[in-house]
C-alpha cells in the first residue's frame, strides 16, 4: 500500500480537502498535515492531523521531529489546496512551517493543486515562482480551473474537483514502461489559416489528448520536444520538456522537420486545418467593402505524410477524428501515410476528458477507452513494449 501525505493549506477550498482524503484512504495510507491557516477553513476538525514542526507523533509515544520522518516515509506528496504563499515559499526554499520543511526534505514525487483568485494566479511574481518550482525533479503542478470563484469572479483558480484530483493521483501513482533517454517528438493543438491579418479559420480540439500523452511520455522519464498550436489551458513546464510554439501548419511543418532526424518516437496528434484560403488578403478586409465575402479553400499541409516520406529510424504515429467507424481506415492511413501506427478517435470526444480510440499499431488494433489520461498512458505503455 501506497503511502500518501496530503498536505492542506489556507485556501477556502480546504474543506475539498477532506473528501480527497477519503477518496484516497481506499487504496492508501493516508498521513494529513495541516497549515495554520488550513486549520480556519475546515469546519470539521475532528481527524488526525499533524500542524506543528514539534510535537508528539499520533502514532508514538516519544517526542520527534516530524518533517524528517514525515519526509523519508511517504510515496508521494500531495498538496491540495495550494495557495499562493506555499507554492511561493516552496520555489524559494523557506521552510518555515511543518508542511514546507516536510515539502523541501522528501525526496518523493509531488504534485500540487494550486487554489486562489485568478488575479493572483495571473500576477507576474507567482507565475514566475511557480514556473521555478515545476522545473524542479519529481514535482508536477496541474493547472486549476477556470469558473465562477470564491470571491465572486469568473476566471482561472478553482482547483481541480476531488474526484478529478484523485484519477490523476492515481495515475501518478501507476507504474510507467521506462523509455530513459528516449527522443519523442509530438505536435498537439489545433492550427489556424488565415484570411486576413487578424482573421482565421481554425477547428475547436482543446489539445487535452496531446497534454496527455506528453504527460505520460514524461512519467516513463523520456525527453520530449512538443510543438504546440492553439490549446484551451497552459502548457506544462517540466525539466525534460521543450514546448515550441507553432500555430500554422506551415510553422509546425518546419518545426517537426527540424527536430525529426534526432527523434526515435514521433507522434502527429494535433487538430491541423485540412485546408487554407487560396488567397491569403495582406490587408484587413474591410466589411463596408466586402458586404458578403466568398472564399476559396485549397488542400492545406499534411505533416503527417510530408514526415512519412522522410522516416528512417522513427516510430510514427498519427491520429485523426472521425465521425463514423471504419474499420479498414486504420490499416488504409497506414498505408497511405507510410506510418507505424494510427489512432482513430470519435468527433463527439473533442473537448471532453475522456475518450475512446481504435489503436493501430504495426499489425495489432487495440481498443482504448477511459480518461485521456488513462488512454494516454496505455498508448505509451503499447509503444514501449514494441
Amino acid at each position: 500500500m501506497k503511502h500518501i501525505t496530503l498536505i492542506i493549506t489556507g485556501s477556502i477550498a480546504a474543506p475539498k480537502a477532506l473528501l480527497l482524503a477519503k477518496k484516497l484512504k481506499k487504496t492508501s495510507l493516508v498521513t494529513i498535515i495541516c497549515t495554520k491557516s488550513a486549520w480556519y477553513f475546515l469546519e470539521n476538525k475532528d481527524f488526525p492531523y499533524y500542524s506543528k514542526m514539534f510535537e508528539k507523533d499520533l502514532y508514538r509515544k516519544d517526542d520527534m521531529i516530524n518533517h524528517t520522518n514525515l519526509a523519508l516515509k511517504t510515496d508521494l506528496i500531495v498538496v491540495y489546496p495550494a495557495t499562493m504563499s506555499f507554492i511561493s515559499k516552496a520555489a524559494l526554499a523557506i521552510a518555515d512551517s511543518l508542511a514546507l520543511a516536510t515539502f523541501l526534505a522528501s525526496p518523493a514525487p509531488k504534485i500540487l493543486f494550486p487554489a486562489m483568485n485568478h488575479y493572483m494566479y495571473h500576477n507576474e511574481g507567482f507565475q514566475k515562482q511557480k514556473k521555478a518550482l515545476a522545473l524542479q525533479q519529481n514535482i508536477t503542478i496541474i493547472d486549476p480551473d477556470p469558473g465562477m470563484l470564491a470571491c465572486k469572479m469568473l476566471g482561472d483558480g478553482r482547483v481541480k474537483e476531488p474526484d478529478i484530483a484523485l484519477a490523476i493521483i492515481s495515475n501518478l501513482l501507476t507504474p510507467s514502461p521506462n523509455l530513459t533517454n528516449k527522443k519523442v517528438l509530438i505536435n498537439y493543438g489545433r492550427t489556424r489559416s488565415y484570411l486576413d491579418p487578424i482573421r482565421f479559420i481554425t477547428n475547436n480540439s482543446s489539445g487535452k489528448m496531446g497534454q496527455t500523452l506528453v504527460n505520460a511520455f514524461l512519467k516513463a522519464n523520456a525527453q520530449v520536444i512538443a510543438v504546440v498550436g492553439d490549446l484551451d489551458f497552459e502548457t506544462i513546464i517540466q525539466p525534460n520538456l521543450t514546448i515550441i510554439k507553432a500555430n500554422t501548419n506551415e510553422k509546425m511543418l518546419k518545426a517537426m522537420n527540424d527536430h525529426f532526424n534526432d527523434a526515435e518516437i514521433v507522434l502527429c496528434v494535433g487538430a491541423l486545418n485540412d485546408y487554407q484560403l487560396s488567397t491569403v488578403c495582406q490587408t484587413k478586409i474591410a466589411k463596408n467593402n466586402n458586404p458578403t465575402l466568398n472564399l476559396t479553400l485549397i488542400g492545406n499541409i499534411d505533416i503527417l505524410s510530408s514526415l512519412g516520406k522522410k522516416k528512417t529510424h522513427q516510430i510514427l504515429i498519427g491520429f485523426t477524428v472521425q465521425d463514423k467507424k471504419d474499420l479498414n481506415l486504420g490499416s488504409k492511413k497506414m498505408q497511405q501515410k507510410n506510418c507505424d501506427s494510427i489512432c482513430i478517435n470519435d468527433i463527439k470526444v473533442m473537448g471532453d476528458n475522456a475518450t475512446e480510440i481504435q489503436f493501430y499499431f504495426k499489425t495489432k488494433m487495440y481498443h482504448l477507452n477511459g480518461s485521456k489520461t488513462q488512454v494516454s498512458t496505455q498508448i505509451v505503455t503499447i509503444i514501449a513494449q514494441n
